[in-house]
Order: structure tokens, then sequence, then C-alpha cells
């Protein structure tokens, strides 16, 4: 035997070796159910949040923040009379900000003034003076007002019931499963939560629009139900046979 033949034997012998000492790919002998399950749980709506914008100008900033401040006070008061408590005003928010005009003479920019925008913030409960006070800021110098957002009492609350009715979903599904396949279902092996959504609530819209009709009907706010969802994904050990216990 040539000296490169031993060698090529040796390599050959290591190579079987080594192969032959090497564990094996572990395949996972567990086999698996996995479901998604979805849940949603409603509550009336208990809160509801809006901004009331009110929008001045003047020749110098200070004068369209003057103005604006006075509008505020004034949108204010009116609020206050009309029942407001001074704990739902949260914040008042002030942005002032050049305006600018195009010169056709000299083809230019230039400045004519400047804007101011002043937004009150309302967090309130009292659902049912939502349309009456949004007429009242109107009709006390505020230029528009936002769409109210609502809020259930409890939104942790609403949230834990549609993810543990979307737990309760995704097991019913598996145990089917499982016994369709002639077996039952073991114990769970790993889950998961999703992205949940509220959805969003019809409102009434273009306040500013109706307040400014002379004898137009009151503000009329309909707050519905506040929906939220949940989705869950869960593994389950399968076992075989019927007589498998299912947990």
């Amino acid at each position: 035997m040539t000296r490169l033949a031993a060698l090529m034997l040796v390599l050959l012998t290591t190579t079987a070796a080594m192969a032959a000492d090497a564990p094996p790919t572990p395949i996972d002998p567990v086999p698996k159910i996995t479901v998604s399950g979805a849940g949603e749980a409603i509550a009336p709506a208990a809160r509801a949040r809006f901004n009331i914008g009110i929008e001045s100008s003047g020749a110098t900033a200070a004068a369209a923040g003057t103005e604006g401040a006075r509008i505020a006070d004034a949108v204010t008061t009116a609020l206050h009379r009309a029942g407001l408590p001074a704990a739902d005003l949260k914040s008042t928010h002030l942005v002032i900000n050049p305006q600018w005009v195009y010169d056709d003479h000299t083809h230019q920019r230039r400045r004519n003034g400047f804007q101011a925008e002043t937004t009150l913030m309302i967090d309130t409960a009292a659902l049912e003076r939502l349309g009456g006070w949004i007429d009242v800021a109107l009709g006390s110098g505020a230029t528009n007002v936002s769409d109210p957002v609502f809020a259930p009492a409890d939104e942790a609350a609403l949230r834990h019931i549609a993810v543990s009715r979307a737990v309760q979903s995704a097991r019913g599904d598996a145990e089917v499963m499982a016994s369709a396949a002639g077996g039952a279902l073991g114990s769970l092996l790993q889950l998961s939560s999703g992205q949940g959504a509220g959805e969003p609530v019809p409102m009434m819209r273009a306040f500013a629009a109706a307040a400014a009709v002379p004898g137009a009907p009151p503000t009329n706010i309909q707050p519905g139900d506040i929906h939220v969802s949940a989705t869950v994904t869960g593994v389950w050990r399968y076992i075989e046979g019927a007589a498998a216990p299912s947990r």
C-alpha cells in the first residue's frame, strides 16, 4: 500500500469514527396543537375627552396671544357658568405662528401678522352635558371643537376580560381539534397575546358649522358603547388516544 493510500484510509476511518460519535440531530417528539383565539369585551362609555379650539390674530405675536387669552377666558367663564366643574378643564395650550402672504410685486413672501391657536382640553364624566357645553363654547367665541374621545370606567379591566375570552376561545378550539384527531389536549406549552384594539365610537361632527346657524337645534351626542378586542395564540401538547387526560 502506498503512503498516499494509507493516509486516505486513516482519514476515512477517522471521519467515520467522528460521525459515529456525533450526537443525532434532536427531533422534537412532542406533537403539538397551535391555535389562535379572539375575544371581545363591551362596556358603556363613562368619560369623554375633547378639545375646544380658539383662533385669534394680531399685528404682533403679543397681540394675537392676548386676544386668544381674552377669548379663552370668556369661553372658560361661560363653561363654568353652564356647570362645567373646574377640575374637568385639564389644560390650556397656546401656539403662535406668523402669517405669510405672497407679494406679487416683489415675488416674495412677507409677514402679515400673527395667528394664535389656543386649545382647552376638557375631560369629564358628565356625558349628558357634552352637547350643551359644546354649544356654549362655540357661542362664547370658540372656533372649533374636536370629536369627543370616549373611554370606559376601567379600560384595563375591560381589556383583561377581552384577553380572558380570547384564551378561552383558543383553548376551546384546541380541545375540539385534539378530539377530532382521536386524542386529547395536554398541558399548555406556550401562550402569547396579540395586539387588541378599541373600536371607534360614532360621534357628532362639524360642531362649528351647526352652531353658526341661527336657531339650530342643540348639539346632541350619543356616546354609545366601547368595544375592546384581543387576540392570543396558544400551543398545547397533543396526547394520542381517546383515554388520554384532557389537561
